[in-house]
């Protein structure tokens, strides 16, 4: 069941709402075959020489997976059925992000390139290339008998960008690349011509100006390597890309005002990035900032790229998105926003489809993450919130259906998540602990029909989960230990008020022990089948007897204490975060808050024995801040690899049946897999 992560981030799929097979019927017409030339260097699958052509017939070349898009920010338009299958699309129109039916979405041409061989098939073919960035299949396309394989890029590999495509010493200019295709058969190495794929032109992005500059060239790409100074930036045009060195952070001084978040008539604030009603942006770089008041402000954005994004220390908010659709934010990190109240990290509003994968937001005055004002239908896979002064994660006011998954909550100074007006979201595989309130609340009744799976809440200074007057949720594998405020004798496990806190059924396992009010305060009036204290009506370990009528099915564990069961806090050396001592640190000396030797680990309070004085943030009043591992150990005899029933772990043999803990969870129309998580990036699902 529940389970100590592994660090590599290989995980079983977790299919969030059913799907259907797309690729098995989709054929399309083979344009001619070409040659490609053996290498003169022969069998090396490696060969990181840059091919000589001088003496050899032009070979094939790599060309845009669509004619429509074959530059830098040039999208075209595709069936949202084959979003994760582009390489299966035939000729496509060019996007107008305004002009798309129910079934359409645009995709992102730039780095979706093909190669086709004169193979007939892709058995005994190993492929990359030269540069290492760009992920590859193969596929056989065409009739029997004039069958080709067909190789295809599918996107970056993992901590690759678009920064790996441009030489940073000539020019600024695009880096030559090539395709090495390795037999492993006849042991030949086939290459393509090694020649520059795109031609966008590349610019010096023009730093150091005394007010905010327009950049309204469509299609540049400006890049900016090492530190700099600005007073601002303004995107006036489609398709452009901001690149920076990683390594160094653009500083922005304040200036004057530049900008209105409200995307208002009047300028009253001052921004270092502000784009407004433009599409198809490619951003990659590193802000920083004591002076100004938002990083980025976005408005009205559609189909844009924000990768390797760092931002830190502006004084309102890290990332202002409004009223946008079909963005992707991957690898971003916003930190100790310090000034206004509303100093969030992210703050996304009535912005809907859009995509957040591998998230931080840390030591940020407010929120670190939140959802609001009707943004819809988002996903945010892999967050970790922690050291915020108030939530970690805020759902708030008719923000429906969006996927939360894969969630580390801690050490925020109010409480880890608040549902709050907001129905038919999904929460899972989260680790919520250690925060200075409930590990979960659902504020009012409006926030129903929400799906709780995989969650731990545990070292919570109030309830674990929260349910309050809500109704209609449902919950799965929940872990519930070690809530609540022995100084004040409050805080239980599962938390729920009255006659309209009914219908939250609870499936699978519930596991409980050491809150320290109650493991399950229910009201009287709820009608959700848990009892109070007991939990279950005769309150055994391994019970599942429920009053008749019931919809809740739980199989209840009693008397679980993690107190030892997580690595908890570090005491030697985390050589990857360069403020640390042995794990310790003051909070004033601490100017690293993001990078750690796993992703399990925060920071949180130094705690000589785990109890309240390890919960809520570590500020300049508190006492030293400890980094906290929040990995089950691997000699955990409660959670790790309990699998199924909560006590055994399940073994999957291959070509056997599939385990009844794969079933999925009918939820109003949608299907969960309960102990599976999505794998991003593999092109496949949706």
């Amino acid at each position: 069941m529940l389970r100590s992560e592994p660090d590599s981030y290989d995980m079983e799929r977790i299919i969030l709402f059913s799907l259907s097979l797309i690729l098995s019927a989709c054929t399309k017409g083979i344009p001619e075959f070409f040659e490609l030339n053996p290498t003169q260097t022969s069998n090396d699958p490696n060969n990181s020489n840059a091919p000589d052509n001088s003496s050899t017939p032009t070979p094939t070349d790599v060309e845009p997976l669509q004619k429509s898009a074959p530059n830098w920010n040039d999208y075209f338009v595709a069936p949202i059925a084959l979003r994760d299958s582009p390489s299966f699309i035939d000729e496509a129109n060019a996007c107008n992000p305004n002009a798309l039916d129910a079934n359409e979405i645009c995709l992102h041409g730039g780095p979706l390139k093909k190669v086709v061989t004169n193979f007939s098939t892709c058995e005994d073919l190993n492929f990359h290339d030269y540069l290492d960035v760009f992920k590859w299949v193969c596929h056989v396309e065409g009739e029997v008998g004039s069958s080709a394989a067909v190789i295809y890029s599918l996107g970056f590999k993992a901590n690759k960008s678009l920064f790996d495509l441009i030489n940073m010493t000539v020019g600024p200019s695009w880096r030559e690349n090539y395709l090495v295709v390795y037999h492993s058969t006849n042991r030949n190495s086939y290459i393509t011509q090694s020649k520059v794929w795109w031609t966008n032109p590349i610019s010096p992005l023009p730093t150091g100006q005394p007010s905010i500059v327009s950049l309204n060239q469509e299609s540049y790409i400006y890049f900016v390597n090492g530190n700099a100074n600005s007073s601002g930036f303004k995107i006036d045009a489609d398709k452009i890309s901001i690149i920076g060195n990683p390594s160094y952070p653009t500083l922005f001084s304040s200036g004057s005002s530049n900008c209105d978040p409200t995307f208002a008539a009047t300028i009253t604030h001052k921004c270092a990035l502000v784009a407004n009603g433009k599409n198809f942006l490619w951003l990659e770089l590193s802000l920083k900032s004591l002076e100004m008041e938002f990083g980025l402000s976005l408005n009205n954005l559609k189909f844009s790229n924000f990768k390797n994004i760092k931002i830190s220390s502006f004084k309102n908010q890290s990332i202002n998105l409004k009223n946008s659709s079909y963005n992707i934010f991957n690898d971003v990190i916003t930190s100790s926003t310090n000034g206004a109240l509303n100093a969030y990290g992210f703050y996304i509003e009535n912005s809907s489809m859009n995509r957040f994968y591998n998230i931080t937001s840390a030591n940020n005055k407010t929120n670190g993450f939140e959802l609001t004002n009707s943004s819809n239908q988002n996903i945010v896979y892999n967050l970790k919130s922690y050291n915020n002064g108030d939530k970690g994660l805020m759902i708030n006011n008719s923000s429906n259906n969006n996927i939360v998954s894969r969630a580390l909550i801690t050490n925020n100074n109010q409480l880890g998540i608040k549902f709050k007006y907001s129905i038919d979201n999904t929460l899972s595989h989260a680790t919520i602990a250690n925060n200075n309130g409930p590990g979960v609340i659902f504020e009012s009744s409006g926030s129903t029909k929400t799906a709780l799976t995989q969650i731990i809440s545990s070292f919570n200074l109030s309830h674990g989960i929260d349910f309050g007057y809500t109704f209609d949720n449902f919950s799965a594998q929940i872990v519930v230990t070690n809530n609540g405020d022995p100084l004040t004798n409050n805080g239980s496990g599962l938390y729920m008020l009255g006659a309209d806190s009914n219908n939250n059924i609870f499936h699978e396992n519930l596991i409980v022990g050491s809150n320290v009010l109650k493991d399950c305060e229910i009201d009287t009036a709820s009608s959700t089948g848990l009892q109070d204290s007991s939990c279950t009506t005769s309150g055994n370990d391994s019970s599942s007897d429920y009053p008749a009528g019931s919809n809740t099915h739980a199989r209840l564990l009693i008397g679980k204490d993690l107190t030892t069961q997580f690595e908890g806090k570090v005491s030697t050396q985390d050589t990857s975060n360069q403020s640390n001592s042995l794990g310790l640190i003051s909070f004033a000396s601490l100017t690293d808050w993001i990078f750690f030797d796993n992703p399990f680990r925060t920071w949180g309070l130094y705690y000589s024995i785990w109890n309240k004085t390890a919960f809520g943030q570590c500020t300049a009043n508190s006492g030293p801040c400890n980094i906290m591992d929040w990995r089950l150990k691997s000699s955990d005899l409660q959670l790790y690899n309990k699998s199924n029933d909560g006590v055994n772990a399940s073994t999957f043999i291959n070509g056997s049946a599939c385990l009844r803990s794969c079933n999925g969870k009918s939820l109003s129309l949608r299907i969960t897999l309960i102990n599976a998580t999505e794998i991003i990036g593999d092109n496949l699902g949706k």
